[in-house]
């Protein structure tokens, strides 16, 4: 007997930015600007929009602290996915029906970043970006890898201008 998948709707059109950074398909990839413009949004929705085209995805999304991340998304996947995806409250993990996932994940201390060592993702996205040091950002980098032949390795950065991670992040695009 098969199982009916529940049907995804996404809302919301994206800036000419926004469908910038979803087109995007380089290693590095970042979306910086002004408080407000979108960045979170962008970063989610290119996370669903992956999980549901690409069979076993493995993407990790990161924020500095818990509260801004299940504020910016747990929350708002939640609401999106609205049961498409089951989500694991135990693992932070939203699972699609083709067994691709997302986890969420922080990093407010500096040591924070150990959790994560030895996992492979194949996309990795860190949210306000230049809120984390340099060694944790570099550090997160070490878990994108893959041995699939459909998709090669990314990072996505969001972020304002300011905190620590500021210098290492503009020298990394500009």
């Amino acid at each position: 007997m098969a199982t009916k998948v529940k049907e995804l709707t996404l809302k919301g059109i994206p800036s000419d930015r926004q469908a910038e950074f979803f087109k995007a398909t380089a290693p590095h990839i970042c979306y910086g600007g002004a408080r407000g413009g979108g960045k979170s949004w962008a970063l989610r929705r290119k996370f669903v929009m992956m999980c549901v085209r690409y069979p076993d995805l493995r993407l990790l999304m990161i924020r500095r602290k818990y509260q801004e991340l299940e504020g910016n998304h747990i929350l708002p996947l939640l609401n999106e996915l609205n049961g498409f995806a089951k989500y694991i409250d135990a693992k932070k993990t939203f699972k699609f029906p083709n067994g691709s996932f997302i986890r969420l994940g922080y990093c407010d201390a500096e040591n924070d970043v150990f959790q994560y060592q030895g996992q492979e993702y194949d996309a990795i996205g860190i949210d306000e970006a230049t809120q984390l040091t340099q060694f944790q950002i570099q550090y997160i980098a070490t878990s994108n890898r893959t041995t699939r032949t459909d998709f090669k390795p990314r990072m996505y950065y969001t972020c304002n201008p300011g905190g620590p991670g500021h210098d290492y992040i503009k020298r990394l695009f500009i």
